[in-house]
């Protein structure tokens, strides 16, 4: 929703640019956007251009024919592709579609290599994590297949599509760059962890990054978790070395060298990213290693037809070892699904449906503790702006500046001030209860609290201000 709010409230493309340097993402995704968050501020049109896209995808996978039919119907169906990235509309399932766009041209018949080249350079300008796959892509299957003798990369140098290839990507690089450069005054305290070094930073996601091959596994999470015990540096050895146990696998797996070097060389830069950048990946950061697995199965399915096959497990196991883990990621998909379906009304979509039935739905808007909510406030209620506590402030989407306290509350005069500029009472909304003590300063009282006991972070307090001095809670 953040990108939706920005997409939504630049009112020109300079200020789409300008808002977008506190996010640490490249543009396009918000460009996509831009139009139609200007014709509607409805956002399931956002969902429905991510539920396109997810669609795009899926046929890009079933159409490789040439890939076994099974695992393309396990593809399309795994966690990522249908759920993680299909249903959470955000910019990885665009990244995630251009590159796979980008390798079935590079695998056709006859290699469409200047589309491909349009395509890395789009994934490049979608995802910052996009750029360690698009740049093996680019050396692997555009660059090499055209070196076949000493002089070839004299002559590849020399060729023109080469270097309107090599300045297009360039290009989109530093586009990305001149988005995603960090101010100085960046507010990342997410990113911080426990102040290790880069090379710790490095192992301790190595060791997470199995849950891009096998995600939402809660045994396996707890076992990792346990390994990786961030007491000392040396307790992340044991999980690393499993997690780079299954990466050898299914590398393995892999029936030629082609794509097996695809998926570990991708891998590893993407860990190499992560460790540098974000430290601590989350779940839909790693999904882009999976993206990497994806695009060497297709390389896989092409290569061996070709006749480049190296094997190094016999073809029934490496076809197991990919059912299984395709498999698990299946099952995934479907318990989150599941899980999601279930719960039916998340928290805050509750709370906006009851905002609007009780007509507070176009009262002065207070959102905290914390703030990430407004987002989503804001965008399904189609609310133009809210007042932020944290950061004092008013505005739509959340600014990672520093000097934002994700704990401060709304204080007494900060109601007042916005009790001036409406004839409608504020609704404070916060993620905790506050206590009795803060409800008479503030003269508030609580009308409703949403939450899901199954969803301990989806909880939502609603407060409304008395205007004539008079509170109870």
């Amino acid at each position: 929703m953040q990108a939706w709010l920005i997409a939504r409230d630049s009112n020109s493309l300079a200020d789409l640019f300008h808002n977008m340097h506190y996010e640490g993402h490249p543009l396009l995704w918000q460009l996509i956007l831009y139009i139609p968050a200007h014709i509607s501020w409805n956002p399931i049109t956002m969902q429905v251009i991510n539920y396109l896209f997810a669609v795009a995808e899926a046929w890009l996978i079933l159409s490789a024919r040439k890939l076994n039919w099974s695992i393309r119907a396990l593809a399309i169906f795994s966690f990522f592709a249908f759920y993680q990235y299909g249903v959470h509309a955000r910019n990885y399932m665009l990244a995630m579609l251009l590159l796979t766009a980008a390798t079935r041209c590079l695998l056709a018949k006859r290699p469409h290599r200047k589309l491909s080249i349009l395509f890395i350079a789009l994934s490049i300008n979608a995802h910052f994590f996009a750029i360690p796959i698009a740049a093996v892509l680019f050396i692997q299957m555009y660059c090499l297949p055209r070196i076949k003798t000493l002089k070839g990369p004299g002559q590849l140098f020399h060729n023109l599509e080469f270097q309107a290839a090599s300045l297009l990507l360039i290009a989109s690089v530093l586009a990305a760059y001149l988005t995603i450069r960090p101010p100085a005054d960046i507010y990342t305290p997410q990113y911080e962890f426990n102040h290790r070094s880069l090379p710790y930073y490095f192992v301790a996601t190595e060791s997470q990054a199995w849950q891009a091959l096998l995600p939402n596994n809660q045994r396996l999470a707890r076992v990792g978790d346990w390994l990786a015990s961030h007491h000392h540096p040396v307790g992340i050895v044991p999980a690393t070395g499993l997690s780079l146990l299954l990466f050898l696998t299914v590398a393995l797996a892999l029936q030629t060298a082609q794509a097996r070097s695809m998926f570990l060389a991708a891998s590893a830069l993407e860990i190499l990213a992560m460790g540098a950048t974000v430290h601590r990946p989350q779940i839909h950061h790693l999904g882009l290693i999976f993206v990497a697995f994806i695009l060497a199965l297709l390389i896989d399915a092409y290569s061996v037809q070709s006749g480049t096959s190296r094997p190094r497990l016999p073809r029934p196991v490496s076809l197991a070892v990919i059912i299984v883990v395709l498999g698990l990621q299946a099952v995934s998909a479907k318990t989150k699904s599941r899980f999601e379906w279930t719960l039916q009304n998340p928290a805050d979509k509750e709370t906006i449906s009851w905002l609007k039935q009780s007509g507070l739905g176009n009262n002065p808007l207070v959102v905290m503790k914390p703030d990430l909510s407004g987002a989503e406030l804001l965008g399904y209620l189609q609310r133009p702006s809210a007042y932020y506590p944290a950061c004092r402030c008013v505005g739509s989407f959340i600014v990672f500046k520093a000097g934002r306290d994700i704990d401060r509350e709304v204080t007494a005069s900060e109601l007042d001030a916005i009790s001036r500029t409406s004839q409608l009472p504020a609704v404070v909304i916060s993620g905790s209860e506050l206590p009795a003590e803060t409800c008479r300063n503030l003269r508030v009282r609580e009308l409703r609290a949403f939450s899901k006991p199954s969803a301990w972070w989806d909880t939502f307090y609603v407060y409304l201000r008395d205007e004539d001095g008079a509170s109870n809670h």
